[in-house]
């Protein structure tokens, strides 16, 4: 088992601008959690693992950029919940 906290802290998503603008181009503070949980055969033959990314759904951007006449933000991943099983061949 595992878990996986990274944080940014506040940033912006150009570097010449001027205070005015500068709200238009702030990315937020965010922490995001992700964790995995599994389970091994003693002789290592075979495993299962679940694990999830971004677990509280936090929504965040990644980047704010201006293109033309328009401010665009790129919103980061969702929640993402898989399984994983392995199995060795020999």
């Amino acid at each position: 088992m595992g878990t996986t906290i990274s944080s940014q802290s506040k940033s912006l998503g150009v570097l010449a601008i001027t205070n005015a603008d500068k709200d238009l181009y702030e990315v937020n503070g965010r922490t995001l959690v992700s964790a995995r949980l599994g389970v091994e055969a003693p002789d290592g033959r075979w495993a299962v693992f679940g694990w999830g990314r971004n677990i509280f759904n936090k929504y965040y951007w990644t980047n704010t950029i201006q293109t033309y006449d328009t401010v665009v933000r790129y919103a980061g991943r969702p929640a993402e919940y898989g399984l994983t099983v392995r199995f060795k061949f020999q």
